[in-house]
């Protein structure tokens, strides 16, 4: 794999990783639509150094505030907090690990369908006012009700094409959460999730070293990592501006386009 090659996919990664365009969604058409440079262990190998850089960008981009976090007097709420949110995606994941399917990361039209719901659920987000509630409150807010509502949100997302933070933020600013805290809340709560993925994924780096030289793929991780942390940036800012509903016309574009490809027999 080439150095340029390397830098396109990290820059896929880390722009669509937490922009809440989906990048699974992303990574199932590219694999349709083009040739990749790598094929079977040598790319799941990559984008697991991929994901890793995405995040070290979650911890570097939060670093002060889950430091003050895990030092205040409410940790143990917070931690439990975090903890129902991860519920349902940690359920979702484990069923889909143990049924050992793929079939749900290969199809198109799933992930063309899938892109269309995400436009329709962040477009409802542009009359979602200030909300005036946090994960973090005594009673956690609104309740467990609303956080596992949330974390539901993170479940659903496991589908190509359904963003991950764009369904968990909407989600959160529909039942009323503060916009800062539906933001911080929905990557405090995929930490754990990502983290555990990438132990269990480890053994999939090996080989990465097959992939590129070490040169290459110490730039890909740079890249992907500066990349990423640029994303949370601008969500942040999109967020706490009310403007999440700006990226709902790429989605509907994208999944409009894609089932348009399937319907027309160019994606298998």
């Amino acid at each position: 794999m080439s150095l340029i090659e390397a830098l396109v996919l990290a820059v896929l990664q880390g722009l669509t990783e937490f922009l809440p365009v989906s990048s699974s969604g992303h990574l199932v058409m590219a694999a349709e639509l083009t040739q990749l440079p790598l094929r079977g262990s040598e790319r799941e190998a990559f984008f697991v150094l991929l994901h890793a850089a995405s995040l070290l960008a979650v911890l570097v981009y939060f670093g002060r505030e889950i430091v003050r976090l895990l030092s205040s007097a409410d940790r143990g709420r917070a931690l439990v907090a975090i903890g129902i949110g991860c519920v349902p995606a940690g359920l979702v994941a484990l069923a889909l690990k143990a049924s050992g399917s793929t079939a749900l990361f290969e199809t198109p039209w799933v992930v063309g369908v899938a892109w269309i719901a995400t436009a329709a659920l962040l477009f409802v987000t542009r009359r979602v006012g200030r909300g005036s509630w946090g994960p973090f409150e005594r009673g956690f807010g609104r309740g467990v009700g609303f956080l596992l509502l949330v974390g539901l949100a993170q479940a659903v997302a496991i589908v190509p094409g359904i963003s991950r933070s764009g369904a968990t933020i909407a989600v959160a600013l529909l039942a009323g959460m503060h916009r800062e805290e539906a933001f911080r809340y929905s990557f405090f709560m995929a930490l754990p999730l990502i983290a555990a993925a990438q132990v269990i994924e480890l053994e999939a780096l090996g080989p990465v070293v097959d992939a590129a030289s070490g040169g290459v793929l110490a730039i890909a991780f740079g890249a992907c990592f500066l990349v990423s942390v640029a994303s949370l940036w601008v969500l942040a800012k999109m967020v706490r501006g009310g403007r999440l509903a700006w990226f709902a016309p790429y989605c509907l574009v994208a999944g409009l386009v894609t089932l348009v490809l399937w319907g027309t027999g160019t994606l298998s």
